[in-house]
């Protein structure tokens, strides 16, 4: 046990001499991405060939956010996921869009697995405009990429997959930072012009059911956005 205690503290010694040692030195900003770098790979939350520098470098230097599109191949467990760039419809003539692209990490939820604290990247977008994605679940089961807003961009799906997600949301199982996530995404891409309202619609139909207050909050949001698009129609009267 003494041997122990002391060959912890000849330890933390060394450490605290090294502090001392580097407590003048000039750090560059390379320094600090190859630091977190070596910190990700040593805990693996990030593979061997990604860079916090690359990944980091990536987001700061664009004002702007993408989306990535997931058109799934439902009858090989495949998917298309593809990235560009988020622009409202006022931002329609925003220049070099086509070279704008991000380093983001894909994870998803399936049906078998909601933890939103258990995912975990199944492949990454390295300046890429798109990737494959394989082993996805079967035909009839929802994924959701990018549950939580753990990265900041939006998710477009195929209409097949959006509608999968609606019936998800009635049945109650997702967690509310996932049902927030869904309404946010599947409503700002719809005043976007990226996704037909039908879909953004039926995205609403759980909402019936609905306690929790971080969800309605989101909603109310887009109600008044609505309500403005409709103002002066007879669907306006109706919406009020």
């Amino acid at each position: 046990m003494i041997e122990e205690i002391g060959a912890a503290l000849n330890i933390e010694v060394l450490r605290a001499d090294e502090g001392k040692a580097k407590q003048y030195e000039t750090f560059s900003e390379h320094d600090l991405w190859t630091a977190l770098t070596q910190y990700a790979w040593n805990e693996g939350t990030l593979p061997k060939n990604v860079l916090v520098d690359d990944m980091a470098r990536s987001w700061l230097t664009k004002e702007r956010f993408p989306v990535v599109t997931i058109t799934r191949n439902y009858g090989g467990n495949t998917a298309i996921a593809e990235q560009h760039v988020f622009l409202s419809k006022k931002f329609y003539h925003v220049p070099d869009t086509e070279q704008m692209l991000w380093y983001i990490p894909v994870m998803y939820l399936t049906a078998e697995n909601v933890n939103v604290s258990a995912v975990r990247p199944a492949a990454w977008m390295k300046n890429q405009r798109q990737i494959t994605l394989s082993g996805l679940p079967r035909s009839y089961q929802f994924i959701i990429v990018n549950p939580a807003e753990i990265g900041m961009f939006l998710v477009n799906y195929d209409p097949t997959n959006w509608a999968l997600l609606a019936d998800a949301l009635r049945t109650g199982v997702l967690p509310v930072a996932v049902r927030v996530k869904l309404l946010h995404d599947a409503w700002n891409l719809a005043f976007a012009g990226e996704l037909n309202f039908n879909s953004a619609m039926n995205m609403t139909l759980f909402l019936k059911d609905e306690t929790e207050y971080a969800v309605w909050d989101v909603m109310y949001t887009m109600f008044d956005h609505v309500g403005r698009y409709l103002d002066g129609t007879r669907a306006g009267d109706k919406f009020k």
